[in-house]
């Protein structure tokens, strides 16, 4: 499967006249974000704007004191340092997967990091992901 830029897509769209759903889509446009790497990160994304979350920055590096990149969290909020690590079947099945994403969740952890892992299951309830992120990211901070 191959990239297409949004700019490609936006004139795709264009050109599609009338066509079913194309409102839809144009409407849509606005809300892609390049960085995205999977389609269950991206809906989840907006479904969490949509429910009242600000923004999160897709791939976002979260960096150790030294410069060292730890991690590149799926969803992230850099100022309240949350993150949301969306992950696949392939984590689960994978031993050695298990083990880099532990590796890297501690040392996010060492970082004043809070990051939550969200499964396929998990990210087709939304409101779910939303209630374990509000506290962080819309309730105010002693």
């Amino acid at each position: 499967m191959g990239r297409v830029s949004v700019a490609d897509l936006g004139a795709l769209v264009d050109r599609s006249g009338g066509m079913r759903g194309i409102r839809t889509a144009r409407a849509n446009l606005a809300e892609l974000d390049p960085r995205a790497e999977s389609i269950p990160e991206s809906v989840l994304r907006l479904e969490l704007v949509r429910l009242g979350l600000p923004p999160p920055t897709p791939q976002l590096e979260v960096r150790a004191p030294d410069g060292r990149v730890i991690a590149r969290l799926d969803l992230g909020w850099k100022e309240q340092r949350v993150g949301v690590e969306y992950d696949g079947e392939y984590h689960d099945a994978d031993r050695q997967q298990r083990s880099r994403d532990r590796g890297r969740h501690n040392e996010l952890r060492a970082v004043d990091w809070t990051v939550y892992q969200v499964d396929a299951i998990l990210g087709r309830n939304p409101t779910a992901v939303f209630d374990l992120l509000r506290p962080h990211l819309l309730m105010p901070r002693d």
